[in-house]
């Protein structure tokens, strides 16, 4: 029995010539055309989330409080920000971690006009890095039929579009994981763990379940690196904040505080009209039942139980790179349903996409069709019905945690199988 990644590893290249091979090609400039009329010219006229990332970056630069929306407010205005700019800072507020701050430093000597176009230019260079990333890891040809048919549909995942439209971290910090896993591939465990750690300081929610997935393995090395550059990053601006004097924890609480309260922006229950853009569990469960205590009881048991089999089913330090790939993309599914994400942070699915492409057999059709999901932007087409398409995207995470598990289970069946043949056939050589 050959393993996926080694089959397609050691198999004989495709044809790349003939009707289908056209076909792809043909897929991939519609693709690229849908990515370009979605993601740049609305980068170009909003990018609103950058905003809070960019004035927190001016205003600990200056001293100042980079969690209080009047200092926020003001230093964007001074900076040529965008003429609604005080509104959206009256709404978003900040709540990024201290190291995320330290991320949007090198935006600071800038103008809001070069900022907004130097942060569109480095999300476009994150797509590119993520495509070649997929690519290296499942030893892929860019101009063979399968890897047209990859970058096809990655390029088109909607969630890529909106990071980039909204000025979004989701990119850099996914291409950050991309690259570690390519590293981490070929050896590299030092430099993967700091590019773990760069994914976690870019977006905490995104990167931290890959380092505590890396403790797990034991992978000292590349955990300990992490952390290291993790840690580098939050000392290094909690330093700043501390000397700027500003009482700047009591003002993140205040507006966590003002995000998460019943109603707020990140509220997950019916009471935030804003809540069509978020998805997991806390999201779809809250349209059935009113207790957080009870919602919160119940996503996380299904979390740990769907992880704990998963963990039983898929063991040792550094598993064959098919299970590898499986075990990377339960730990993207799983997080993307029990923490805070929205919709723009569905890009952790080229993850599982990448899996169902190098998988044999049917159930990597049944991820094939959820990723087609999240292609169209059903927030857009479901007008006044933004409930139902958050609850079907929902609900697609969920069908990948069903399959990757099950996967999970077989694919061990499987590598026992074939431990078995190799000492029967051991045994009848002596």
């Amino acid at each position: 029995m050959t393993h996926p990644l080694e089959a397609i590893t050691e198999s004989s290249p495709e044809p790349r010539t003939g009707r289908a091979h056209w076909v792809m090609y043909v897929l991939l400039v519609i693709s690229l055309s849908y990515f370009t009329w979605r993601s740049v010219p609305r980068a170009i006229y909003s990018s609103q989330d950058l905003t809070v990332g960019y004035s927190a970056a001016q205003a600990l630069v200056a001293g100042e409080d980079p969690y209080d929306h009047l200092v926020l407010q003001r230093l964007l205005a001074y900076h040529s920000g965008p003429a609604d700019g005080e509104r959206l800072l009256q709404r978003l507020r900040n709540v990024y971690f201290p190291p995320t701050l330290a991320v949007f430093l090198p935006l600071a000597p800038f103008p809001w006009p070069a900022a907004k176009a130097i942060w569109l230019t480095l999300n476009i260079a994150g797509v590119g890095v993520i495509c070649w990333g997929l690519l290296r890891y499942a030893s892929l040809s860019p101009a063979s039929n399968r890897g047209l048919a990859l970058l096809a549909l990655v390029i088109a995942l909607s969630p890529i579009h909106t990071t980039i439209a909204m000025g979004q971290t989701a990119v850099l910090s996914v291409a950050a994981i991309v690259l570690a896993m390519v590293m981490e591939k070929s050896g590299r465990h030092r430099l993967a763990g700091l590019a773990y750690g760069l994914a976690t300081a870019i977006k905490i929610q995104i990167g931290l379940p890959f380092i505590a997935y890396l403790l797990w393995r034991r992978r000292w090395q590349a955990s300990m690196s992490a952390i290291s550059l993790l840690l580098a990053f939050t000392c290094a601006a909690t330093v700043a904040l501390e000397l700027g004097g500003s009482p700047w924890f009591q003002s993140w609480r205040a507006n966590a505080a003002e995000l998460f309260k019943p109603g707020g922006l990140n509220d997950p229950t019916l009471a935030n009209p804003n809540r069509h853009s978020m998805i997991g569990l806390p999201v779809l469960l809250h349209t059935v039942i009113d207790s957080s205590l009870v919602v919160s009881s119940i996503t996380y048991s299904l979390v740990v139980a769907a992880g704990l089999y998963a963990m039983y089913h898929i063991r040792g330090r550094y598993p064959p790179p098919h299970r590898e790939l499986l075990s990377l993309s339960i730990v993207a599914v799983l997080s993307l349903l029990v923490t805070y994400h929205r919709t723009y942070d569905g890009v952790l699915l080229v993850l599982p996409v990448l899996w169902a492409f190098v998988a044999e057999g049917r159930s990597r059709w049944i991820v094939l069709l959820a990723a087609l999901a999240w292609v169209v932007p059903l927030q857009t087409l479901a007008y006044q019905r933004w409930e139902m398409a958050t609850s079907l995207q929902t609900c697609t995470i969920i069908a990948d945690v069903v399959v990757l598990c099950w996967m999970a289970r077989t694919t061990l069946s499987g590598d026992q199988e074939r431990i078995r043949s190799v000492r029967c056939n051991i045994s009848n050589a002596v």
